[in-house]
């Protein structure tokens, strides 16, 4: 997650879904390709169809290193287009009600998005049966209906620059109230992303936490308010600041890797996150070939390719240079999030 814009919510247009519904229901005139009927006749038809056309939230790096992997494996090239969440489904969505879809796969970080998608007939359940690999997951890793299965995790971090704050170790959210903070914070505005916004709701809604603990927070005074962790990172890579509420971990490498005195702490107990998800457009062009790339990524192979080019943690566990799960995950249901946003900014101090 590079950019805030990349979390954004998006709100389904009613005209766009009633297109799109009526399409559904009457078969539409994309031209979809038809579903193989077992993984053998998949894998055939996948490389006769001869591509794979996704369109992901992903950053660059970790989307060419499986995409790269899967053409490697089935002779089967992968065209990735990077798209914001709301613009994926904007995109797909118009594409769906003109009757002209163009992509087999999609992935982002908007749950709603996905379920949406799926009670109007835009995408296809990814059932064991048509994605061997979902069998492995847990329920609490899969929307409902299998609208879409979570491919990645991404852990909740605060940074901070060791040459500004050379005694400031943190290793609890208690820790984040320490007078070393004073005047050294940037905030990552809540209202970005769903992603920051979904973090000070669990906050919120956390009895050892709550509205209290904002409260002190903030009352260490706010140096600046930015869209993402990607400027947020960059002002104390540039020595502007001393701390960074939020980030995610693969933010900082980068930039450390230049020299920036810069470390960072996962959030647990409890652990925001945000999570990436993938589905499978119900009109595909390359339904086959889309079917055998999600199933191929959520394998444990495929997995780990992913989540450690990503730097961040694997549904299936522990694999091989990913990061582990954070302990006590915690999401907050999206209504809730929405509810919460204005005491958030209330309590933070954000106009």
């Amino acid at each position: 997650m590079t950019s805030s814009a990349w979390c954004v919510r998006l709100a389904l247009p009613a005209t766009v879904l009633l297109a799109a519904t009526a399409l559904a229901a009457c078969g539409g005139d994309s031209g979809g390709s038809e579903l193989g009927t077992s993984a053998s006749d998949i894998v055939a038809k996948a490389k006769e169809e001869g591509q794979v056309v996704w369109y992901s939230g992903s950053s660059e790096a970790p989307a060419a290193a499986i995409a790269e992997a899967f053409e490697e494996k089935y002779g089967i090239p992968v065209s990735v287009t990077r798209l914001t969440s709301a613009d994926i489904g904007t995109r797909f969505q118009s594409e769906a009600s003109a009757g002209n879809v163009q992509v087999d796969v999609l992935s982002t970080v908007d749950p709603t998005l996905f379920v949406n998608l799926h009670e109007n007939g835009l995408t296809t359940a990814l059932t064991p049966d048509l994605i061997p690999s979902v069998a492995n997951y847990d329920a609490e890793f899969i929307l409902d209906d299998n609208a879409a299965v979570v491919i990645g995790i991404g852990p909740t971090a605060v940074a901070w620059n060791t040459e500004i704050l050379p005694n400031f170790n943190p290793s609890s959210w208690e820790d984040l109230i320490d007078p070393a903070l004073a005047n050294e914070i940037v905030l990552v505005d809540p209202r970005s992303s769903n992603a920051w916004a979904q973090l000070w709701s669990v906050v919120l809604n956390e009895p050892s936490l709550g509205e209290d603990f904002i409260s002190r927070f903030a009352a260490q005074g706010v140096r600046q308010v930015v869209d993402s962790s990607v400027p947020g990172a960059q002002l104390l890579a540039a020595g502007e600041a001393g701390f960074l509420m939020a980030t995610t971990v693969n933010t900082q490498i980068p930039l450390v890797e230049q020299g920036a005195p810069l470390k960072d702490m996962i959030l647990q107990n409890p652990a925001p996150n945000y999570k990436q998800f993938i589905a499978l457009a119900k009109e595909a062009p390359h339904s086959n070939a889309g079917a055998l790339f999600i199933d191929f990524l959520l394998s444990e192979e495929g997995q780990q390719i992913y989540n450690s080019v990503h730097v961040q943690a694997s549904p299936l566990g522990n694999l091989e240079g990913t990061l582990p799960l954070p302990e006590g995950l915690a999401d907050a249901p999206a209504a809730r999030v929405q509810a919460d946003l204005p005491k958030v900014l209330e309590l933070l101090g954000i106009q």
